[in-house]
C-alpha cells in the first residue's frame, strides 16, 4: 500500500514539473511577441512611433523582459547604416554614360563566319596536334540591302509516246499583272515612301547606286495601282474608325506637282485617327468642309479638332461633339469671339445702311417737293 502512495506521489510531482514547465514556455512566447511587435514598430511603423535607439540597459535592469533587445540593438544600427548610405548612393547624380546597349533583335536570322586558325599553327610548343575544345562568338548587327532577281521556274510535261499535249505548272497570284516587281519590292517601295517619307528621286538614285534601273514614273504608277487594290482595307477602316468613341482629326498642307510646265498647286492631307491605332489618311485639293464632311458626316462620337471653322459642319444637334485640345483653347474662343463680332458688326452694318438709305430717301423726296416745278 505503502508502495502505490509513493507512485502517486511521484506522479503528482512530475504533473506539478509538467505544469510548470509549461507556463514557463508560455511566458517565454509571451516576451518573444512582445519583441517582435517591438522591432516591427522599429523597422516598419510611422514615423512618430519607429524607435530610434533603445533605453540604455544597466545592471539593476538585467532582469527584465528587454534585456535580450541589447543584442539586436547592434544589428538594427549596423542595417540603419547600410539603409542611410545605399539612399545617399542614391540620391548622389550621376555622370552620363552612353545608355544601355542596344539588344539583338530576337527574330533577326543568324548567318556565321567561320574563322579557322591555320594548320601550321595548330601545334603546341612539344610539336603536338591540337584538337579542338571551345569557341569564341563575336556577335555585331549587319545589314543587306541589295536587290536580287526572283525566278519562278515552272516545270513543262509531255507525253513522248504520243507526242500529244503539254501540261505546265499553274503560275502563283502575283499583286500586279505583267509588273516585274514582286510582292517584298513593291512593300519596299510603299514603306520607304510613306512610312520613311524618301521621295520617288531619291529612291531612282539608291536604286541606281545599286544597279537597278527603275524611273520614278514607274514607280508613281504601281503606288497608284496598289492604292485601288487596297481600297478594300481603307474603306474598312474607315467603317471601324466611325465606330470608335473619339476620333482626333488634323490637316496639313502639301505642294502637288502638275506636270513639267504646269507649276505647282496647293494641296491638303487629312490624318484620322482613334485610340485603337487605326490611322487614315485622305486627300483633297482644297481646304474646304468637304473632307471632314465626307469622312465624319454620320459621326455621332467625340471628335478632338483645332479651331478650324470647316470642323463646325459636324458639331450640329444630333453630330458630333467637339472636343477641343489646350493648345487649341484659346485659339477657338478666338476664333469664336471673332465671328461672333464679324456677325454682330454685319448685322449692325445692315441696319446702319438701311437707315442712311432711308434717310437719303427722305431727304431726297423733301428735295423734289421743295424744288419748284419749271416752266
Amino acid at each position: 500500500m505503502s508502495g502505490h502512495n509513493e507512485q502517486v506521489t511521484k506522479d503528482a510531482d512530475d504533473l506539478d514539473e509538467l505544469r510548470a514547465e509549461i507556463a514557463e514556455r508560455v511566458a517565454e512566447n509571451d516576451r518573444l511577441r512582445h519583441h517582435i511587435k517591438v522591432l516591427e514598430k522599429m523597422l516598419f511603423g510611422r514615423g512618430r512611433e519607429t524607435v530610434g535607439t533603445f533605453p540604455p540597459i544597466d545592471a539593476a535592469q538585467g532582469a527584465l523582459p528587454f534585456a535580450e533587445l541589447q543584442a539586436l540593438q547592434a544589428q538594427v544600427d549596423a542595417i540603419s547604416k547600410e539603409i542611410e548610405a545605399k539612399e545617399k548612393e542614391a540620391r548622389a547624380p550621376k555622370s552620363k554614360g552612353h545608355g544601355r546597349r542596344a539588344e539583338f533583335p530576337k527574330n533577326a536570322p543568324v548567318y556565321q563566319t567561320v574563322i579557322d586558325v591555320p594548320e601550321a599553327e595548330r601545334v603546341c610548343k612539344n610539336g603536338h596536334a591540337m584538337t579542338p575544345f571551345d569557341e569564341t562568338i563575336t556577335r555585331e548587327l549587319e545589314r543587306l540591302e541589295l536587290t536580287v532577281i526572283h525566278e519562278i521556274v515552272r516545270k513543262k510535261y509531255a507525253c513522248k509516246t504520243c507526242e500529244e499535249g503539254v501540261c505546265i505548272a499553274a503560275m502563283p497570284p502575283r499583286v500586279l499583272d505583267k509588273s516585274i516587281l514582286g510582292p517584298g519590292f513593291l512593300s519596299w517601295i510603299l514603306t520607304e515612301r510613306f512610312q520613311n517619307h524618301m521621295p520617288y528621286n531619291r529612291l531612282e538614285k539608291k536604286l541606281r547606286a545599286e544597279g537597278c534601273q527603275l524611273s520614278r514614273s514607274t514607280m508613281c504608277e504601281t503606288v497608284a495601282k496598289l492604292s485601288d487594290l487596297l481600297e478594300p482595307i481603307t474603306q474598312q477602316m474607315h467603317r471601324e474608325l466611325v465606330k470608335s468613341r473619339v476620333v482626333h482629326l488634323d490637316d496639313t498642307r502639301v505642294i502637288i506637282q502638275q506636270s513639267q510646265g504646269g507649276g505647282s498647286s496647293t494641296g491638303h492631307v487629312w490624318v484620322y485617327c482613334d485610340h485603337e491605332g487605326r490611322v487614315i489618311f485622305d486627300f483633297t485639293k482644297s481646304r474646304t468642309r468637304d473632307g471632314p464632311l465626307r469622312m465624319l458626316g454620320n459621326y455621332a462620337g467625340y471628335v478632338h479638332a483645332d479651331a478650324y471653322s470647316g470642323h463646325d459642319i459636324l458639331f450640329v444637334p444630333g453630330g458630333a461633339t467637339e472636343v477641343a485640345c489646350f493648345a487649341h483653347q484659346a485659339p477657338l474662343r478666338r476664333s469664336r469671339t471673332h465671328r461672333s463680332a464679324r456677325a454682330r458688326m454685319r448685322a449692325s452694318d445692315r441696319r446702319t445702311l438701311r437707315r442712311r438709305a432711308q434717310s437719303q430717301g427722305s431727304r431726297h423726296r423733301r428735295r423734289r417737293i421743295a424744288r419748284p416745278a419749271s416752266a
